[in-house]
Order: structure tokens, then sequence, then C-alpha cells
């Protein structure tokens, strides 16, 4: 079968390519592919340079990253992948897409590796699409090329070699539990923040370690805490001498403050088998949080996750409530608080993302002791005056970002201990 999935993994302020080669595409296939109909992949493409950031900032120029796939090991594709499941000219469709690493590489420290976690579901009218897909060895073939290059033009940059990357179906479970940070999850408009850690490697149940794979991460409102609490949630129990899974219903018990959901031995939560009910969300156990969008404000939700593939531990709820931001400008009267609008200009551009762990306590100092007393808020007005500059100058630098990052950690430490 010859597929073509093609996607912009993200739009971006970036350099030309010079010679970009993907170095590797790894991952796992289920060995039940009718039931668990869905793969992880982690893509690092190599020799990047990110020579023109700031002057295709400065010029206005948009560069886009376009990651190309070829399912079944093909060169003639086909059809075109989409974000949407409701897409009818597709088979598979991009579930997640993550950038989860960019480093300067140690054979030349001007070039760049960038790092792609993938999770590719097969449609839902399309069961039998994964399993059409594998060789006669039970084999995945996956193909990728990466282009780079202006929006709306043709004049890409692209890896000079399309190579077939081999994936082995699974026959092993995750014997790892996700853990959450110190600071779990966070509330905000109509959102939830998810902290968690991510690990060095993960246990699988066959002796061997994975670097990588997806964290789900699952939300419940806590109206419907006693409907599951009854009706529990399905599941499957690992087995690796079977060709299949046997279904079981795992017990849902939230208030508990070790584990709030039990599978018994090897047991596993079946994530695509969950109502519309629960609301949830995949990352890479790469990343460090994680955003479950969408949810209803001044609602508590119970929040519990597992690593796939086939996570046979889960970790205990823990409790968060969207609701309105109130950032300094509504605080004023001068608005309404949005999603985007949380602002810790010098800290975000330091860490690279307004979510960051330690902005969530800046946050938390600025809205319950600065904003309290009139000299906190005229220092609060002067700093939204005069750093957005400077945030702005940090944000190009690395060197300046890890600088920032430095300062700013004996008070973020300061700040853990006040508020542990």
């Amino acid at each position: 079968m010859r597929l073509l999935l093609f996607f912009f993994i993200f739009t971006l302020f970036s350099a030309r390519s010079f010679g970009a080669e993907v170095a590797s595409l790894t991952g796992d296939i289920p060995k039940d592919t009718t039931n668990r109909n869905y793969f992880d992949i982690t893509i690092v493409v190599k020799n990047i340079t990110q020579k023109g950031y700031e002057l295709g900032e400065a010029n206005n120029e948009t560069y886009i990253q376009t990651l190309q796939l070829y399912i079944g090991g093909g060169d003639s594709p086909s059809d075109v992948l989409s974000f949407s499941d409701n897409d009818e000219t597709v088979k598979f469709w991009v579930d997640q897409a993550n950038e989860t690493e960019k480093v300067r590489q140690e054979d030349d420290d001007r070039l760049w590796t960038f790092t792609y976690s993938l999770t590719i579901r097969a449609k839902s009218n399309q069961s039998d699409a994964l399993t059409n897909a594998l060789d006669s060895s039970g084999q995945l073939n996956v193909s990728v090329e990466f282009f780079l290059g202006k929006k709306d033009e043709n004049e890409y940059e692209q890896s000079s070699i399309i190579k077939a990357f081999p994936l082995e179906q699974s026959n092993y479970a995750l014997d790892s539990k996700p853990v959450f940070s110190k600071i779990a999850a966070v509330g905000t408009h109509e959102q939830i923040i998810v902290y968690f850690e991510s690990p060095t490697s993960l246990n699988r149940t066959d002796g061997k370690t994975l670097d990588s794979t997806s964290l789900n991460i699952i939300a419940l409102p806590s109206t419907l805490l006693s409907k599951y609490r009854t009706a529990g949630l399905p599941g499957r129990t690992f087995n690796a001498d079977a060709d299949s899974d046997d279904s079981i219903t795992c017990t849902f018990q939230p208030d508990d403050a070790a584990s709030c959901v039990e599978c018994g031995a090897n047991g596993y939560v079946d994530v695509a088998a969950l109502d519309s009910d629960f609301l949830r969300t995949a990352t890479s156990s790469k990343n460090s949080s994680a955003t479950i969008a969408g949810l209803t404000n001044r609602a508590e939700y119970q929040v519990f996750m597992q690593y796939e593939p086939t996570g046979i531990q889960q970790t205990a709820c823990v409790s968060a409530t969207p609701s309105k931001n109130t950032t300094y400008t509504e605080y004023n009267g001068e608005g309404e608080g949005k999603a985007e609008a949380i602002r810790c200009f010098i800290a975000t551009a330091a860490y690279g993302s307004p979510y960051n762990e330690n902005i969530t306590l800046f946050r938390q100092f600025r809205d319950e002791v600065l904003l309290k007393t009139p000299w906190g808020q005229a220092a609060v007005n002067t700093y939204y005056t005069l750093s957005p500059p400077l945030a702005n100058f940090i944000a190009k630098h690395e060197s300046l970002r890890l600088a920032s990052q430095w300062v700013l950690a004996v008070p973020a430490k300061v700040l853990e201990l006040i508020y542990e």
C-alpha cells in the first residue's frame, strides 16, 4: 500500500536546511492491530542550520517544516493525510504531532538536530488499514522525507534520500508509571495544564527499555465520577502469548490516594474505547507539560495518566479546575482574560513557553501578593511596560535564554518552598 502522509508540523520562523537528513525513524506497532489500530513513531532529522532565524523574523518571512511519510514502503504516494478523522479521502490521520527536541549537533555546533514524535491512527471507518499495511513478515515499512521552505512557494530544501524504516510489531507492555511534577495540574481559562516528569528510559516487560513513547492524559468532570465509580473503565489484559489482549473492566476510584485506576495484573485502560465523557490528549514522554483544552470554567476535573503502548501502570488522580484568567489588563477593567493572555514576558522568553512550571510559580506570586497592594500593582505595571522589548531580544538568543533561566532559578526555588 502506498500512502502519502503529508502535513505541516507547525509554522515557525526558521532557517533553510542544507543537506538535511532523516537520520532515524523508530517506533512500534501494536500486536493487535484490529483493536489498537494506531502507532507512535519518533523521527530524527539532522544537519539543519539555524542561519536566518533572526533574519526570517525581521523580514517577516514564514518558513514551514514538512514531513512526508510513505506508509507501506511505497515510493509513489497517492493519498493525503489530514489532522482529522473526518477526512473522507484518507485511511490514516495524525492524532498528535510534537517537535520534542531541538539540539546542537556534537559533530558541528552550527547544525541542529530536530526530533518529532507522532501518533498516527487508522481512520475510524478503516479499521483494517493498519493490518493491511503490514508486509508478509508482519512489519510495517515507513519511509519519510523532510522539507523546509517558504510558505506558499515551491522552493523547498529537502532531505536527499528517502529511506524505508521497518517497524516491528510490539509484543511487550510498558511497566513504568508516569509521574506528576510537584505542581501536577493547573487550571487556566477553559483548559488544564498538566505537568509531569520526563523519564530517561521506560521499562518494558520483555526486559528491554524504551527511550520515549506517547503519554496519554485523561480528564473526567467531577460531575460524572459516580457514574464511572459504578461502571468502571474499559480495559484489557496484556498477554504476550496471545494474538490479542482480552477485554476487562478497570475499577475507577478517584479518591484513592495511591491509585485511582486498578486494572489488575498486566491490565491497562483501553484509551481508544473510553466514552466521550472523558477528555484526553496525548503528548511525548520527552515533554514536561501538556494542555487539555475545551473544558468548562469552574468545573472540577480528575486527571490521570498512562503510557502507550500498553502501559500497565496508571497514576493516581489529581484534581484541577479551569477558571477565567485575570490578567493585569483585565484587573484594570480593560477586557476579558483569554487562554493565551498569560503574561510573564521575560520568564516566558527564558523558558520558551508560558506554561513552564516555574512560570506558574511567578504567576501565583503576582496574583496572590503583588496585585493585592498598590506598590505591587505599580511594579507589575512597570514590568509590563518595559519588559516586552527585552523579552523579545532574549528569545532570539539561546545563550541569553540559558542565562535567564539560571538567574530565575533561585527565586523560583524560593517560591517552590513557600508554596510547597
